[in-house]
Protein backbone atom coordinates (compact mmCIF):
# COMPACT_ATOMS: atom_id res chain seq x y z
CA UNK A 1 0.00 0.00 0.00
CA UNK A 2 1.22 3.25 -0.86
CA UNK A 3 1.31 6.56 1.24
CA UNK A 4 -1.69 8.33 -0.88
CA UNK A 5 -3.81 4.94 -0.03
CA UNK A 6 -2.87 4.91 3.66
CA UNK A 7 -3.78 8.10 3.90
CA UNK A 8 -6.86 7.87 2.04
CA UNK A 9 -7.75 4.76 3.80
CA UNK A 10 -6.79 6.59 7.61
CA UNK A 11 -8.84 9.62 6.10
CA UNK A 12 -11.64 7.43 5.33
CA UNK A 13 -11.77 5.88 8.89
CA UNK A 14 -11.54 9.12 10.64
CA UNK A 15 -14.76 10.16 8.75
CA UNK A 16 -16.55 7.03 10.02
CA UNK A 17 -15.81 7.82 13.58
CA UNK A 18 -16.39 11.02 13.41
CA UNK A 19 -20.05 10.06 12.44
CA UNK A 20 -20.74 7.91 15.04
CA UNK A 21 -18.85 9.62 17.83
CA UNK A 22 -18.54 13.11 16.49
CA UNK A 23 -15.26 15.11 17.43
CA UNK A 24 -14.26 12.55 20.17
CA UNK A 25 -11.67 10.84 18.29
CA UNK A 26 -8.51 11.83 16.29
CA UNK A 27 -5.91 9.97 14.29
CA UNK A 28 -2.45 10.59 13.46
CA UNK A 29 0.03 8.04 11.41
CA UNK A 30 3.05 8.92 9.95
CA UNK A 31 5.78 6.19 8.39
CA UNK A 32 9.51 7.14 8.22
CA UNK A 33 12.01 5.42 5.32
CA UNK A 34 14.84 4.11 8.61
CA UNK A 35 17.52 4.79 5.74
CA UNK A 36 16.74 8.19 6.75
CA UNK A 37 17.04 8.21 10.38
CA UNK A 38 20.26 6.29 9.18
CA UNK A 39 21.58 8.58 7.28
CA UNK A 40 20.44 11.57 9.55
CA UNK A 41 22.47 9.93 12.49
CA UNK A 42 25.50 9.19 10.10
CA UNK A 43 26.01 12.88 8.80
CA UNK A 44 25.04 14.93 12.05
CA UNK A 45 25.85 12.44 15.11
CA UNK A 46 24.95 13.73 18.82
CA UNK A 47 23.49 16.87 16.95
CA UNK A 48 20.71 15.38 15.62
CA UNK A 49 19.92 12.51 17.89
CA UNK A 50 19.89 15.35 21.14
CA UNK A 51 17.88 17.89 18.81
CA UNK A 52 15.23 15.14 18.29
CA UNK A 53 15.48 12.43 20.72
CA UNK A 54 15.31 12.59 24.59
CA UNK A 55 18.09 10.73 26.35
CA UNK A 56 15.56 7.72 27.44
CA UNK A 57 14.52 7.74 24.00
CA UNK A 58 18.16 7.12 22.74
CA UNK A 59 19.21 4.86 25.70
CA UNK A 60 16.16 2.50 24.93
CA UNK A 61 16.44 2.07 21.20
CA UNK A 62 20.19 1.38 21.86
CA UNK A 63 18.95 -1.55 24.03
CA UNK A 64 16.78 -2.62 20.96
CA UNK A 65 20.96 -4.04 19.43
CA UNK A 66 20.70 -4.18 16.01
CA UNK A 67 17.07 -2.37 15.24
CA UNK A 68 18.55 0.76 16.77
CA UNK A 69 17.95 3.01 13.52
CA UNK A 70 14.45 1.47 13.30
CA UNK A 71 13.44 1.65 16.90
CA UNK A 72 14.72 6.07 16.42
CA UNK A 73 12.62 6.09 13.24
CA UNK A 74 9.44 4.72 14.76
CA UNK A 75 10.00 7.53 17.44
CA UNK A 76 10.02 9.68 15.13
CA UNK A 77 7.42 8.46 13.65
CA UNK A 78 4.89 8.95 16.53
CA UNK A 79 6.46 12.41 17.19
CA UNK A 80 4.68 12.66 13.89
CA UNK A 81 1.99 11.48 14.29
CA UNK A 82 1.07 13.01 17.23
CA UNK A 83 1.86 16.26 15.32
CA UNK A 84 -1.17 15.92 13.17
CA UNK A 85 -3.28 15.24 16.24
CA UNK A 86 -2.45 18.37 18.04
CA UNK A 87 -2.77 20.78 14.07
CA UNK A 88 0.06 22.91 15.36
CA UNK A 89 -0.63 26.74 13.93
CA UNK A 90 2.45 28.62 13.15
CA UNK A 91 5.79 26.83 14.88
CA UNK A 92 5.38 23.55 16.19
CA UNK A 93 6.48 21.84 19.57
CA UNK A 94 10.16 21.21 20.05
CA UNK A 95 10.31 17.49 19.22
CA UNK A 96 12.14 16.49 22.62
CA UNK A 97 8.88 17.98 23.93
CA UNK A 98 6.82 14.40 22.92
CA UNK A 99 8.47 11.22 24.42
CA UNK A 100 7.99 7.87 23.59
CA UNK A 101 8.59 5.58 26.52
CA UNK A 102 8.80 1.73 26.77
CA UNK A 103 7.33 -0.25 29.20
CA UNK A 104 9.18 -3.32 30.24
CA UNK A 105 6.58 -5.19 28.19
CA UNK A 106 7.05 -3.27 24.93
CA UNK A 107 3.85 -1.59 25.04
CA UNK A 108 5.13 2.65 24.42
CA UNK A 109 3.25 5.17 26.01
CA UNK A 110 3.52 9.08 25.02
CA UNK A 111 5.12 11.70 27.54
CA UNK A 112 4.33 15.21 26.44
CA UNK A 113 6.21 18.06 28.01
CA UNK A 114 5.75 22.07 28.05
CA UNK A 115 4.58 23.69 24.72
CA UNK A 116 3.24 20.15 23.22
CA UNK A 117 1.32 19.21 26.73
CA UNK A 118 0.32 22.90 26.79
CA UNK A 119 -1.46 22.35 22.77
CA UNK A 120 -2.36 18.94 23.91
CA UNK A 121 -4.33 20.60 26.88
CA UNK A 122 -5.68 23.41 24.51
CA UNK A 123 -7.30 21.18 22.33
CA UNK A 124 -8.92 19.06 25.07
CA UNK A 125 -7.18 15.86 24.59
CA UNK A 126 -8.11 13.68 27.46
CA UNK A 127 -6.44 10.38 26.46
CA UNK A 128 -3.80 9.31 23.86
CA UNK A 129 -2.80 5.53 22.76
CA UNK A 130 0.25 4.82 20.54
CA UNK A 131 1.31 1.97 18.23
CA UNK A 132 4.67 1.69 16.79
CA UNK A 133 6.11 -0.87 13.96
CA UNK A 134 9.25 -1.24 11.94
CA UNK A 135 9.68 -3.64 8.85
CA UNK A 136 11.85 -3.58 6.34
CA UNK A 137 13.02 -0.38 5.38
CA UNK A 138 10.15 1.64 7.18
CA UNK A 139 8.80 2.26 11.08
CA UNK A 140 5.66 4.00 11.43
CA UNK A 141 3.55 4.95 14.19
CA UNK A 142 -0.39 5.54 14.87
CA UNK A 143 -1.49 7.89 17.70
CA UNK A 144 -5.42 7.92 18.71
CA UNK A 145 -6.82 10.41 21.28
CA UNK A 146 -9.47 11.60 22.83
CA UNK A 147 -10.89 14.98 22.65
CA UNK A 148 -13.57 15.64 25.12
CA UNK A 149 -14.39 19.20 24.17
CA UNK A 150 -12.70 22.13 24.10
CA UNK A 151 -10.17 22.33 26.98
CA UNK A 152 -9.60 26.25 28.56
CA UNK A 153 -5.95 26.43 27.05
CA UNK A 154 -3.86 26.42 30.32
CA UNK A 155 -2.10 23.97 31.71
CA UNK A 156 -0.79 23.73 35.22
CA UNK A 157 2.62 24.40 36.37
CA UNK A 158 4.84 22.99 32.93
CA UNK A 159 2.20 21.27 31.89
CA UNK A 160 3.36 17.54 31.31
CA UNK A 161 0.72 14.79 30.14
CA UNK A 162 2.03 11.20 29.89
CA UNK A 163 -0.84 8.71 28.20
CA UNK A 164 -0.65 5.65 30.91
CA UNK A 165 -2.52 2.28 30.38
CA UNK A 166 -5.79 2.39 31.92
CA UNK A 167 -7.93 -0.94 32.99
CA UNK A 168 -11.36 0.69 31.73
CA UNK A 169 -10.88 2.11 28.65
CA UNK A 170 -8.60 1.01 25.26
CA UNK A 171 -7.11 4.33 25.40
CA UNK A 172 -4.46 5.93 28.04
CA UNK A 173 -5.63 8.45 30.36
CA UNK A 174 -3.64 11.70 30.23
CA UNK A 175 -2.96 12.83 33.33
CA UNK A 176 -2.00 16.42 33.58
CA UNK A 177 0.61 17.70 36.60
CA UNK A 178 2.89 19.80 37.10
CA UNK A 179 5.98 18.00 37.11
CA UNK A 180 7.66 15.05 34.78
CA UNK A 181 5.84 11.79 35.85
CA UNK A 182 7.81 8.36 36.92
CA UNK A 183 6.69 5.73 34.52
Amino acid sequence: MTRDQFASSLAALERAVAGDVGEALRVGIDCVQIAEVTEAVARLGARYLERVFTRQEIESSMNAHDRFHASLAARFAAKEALLKILRPCGSQPEWRSIEVLRRPSGACDLLLHGEAARRACGEGLRALAVSLTHDGPVAAAVVVAFVAGRANGSARGRGDLVGRRSATSNLASVVATGGLQDV
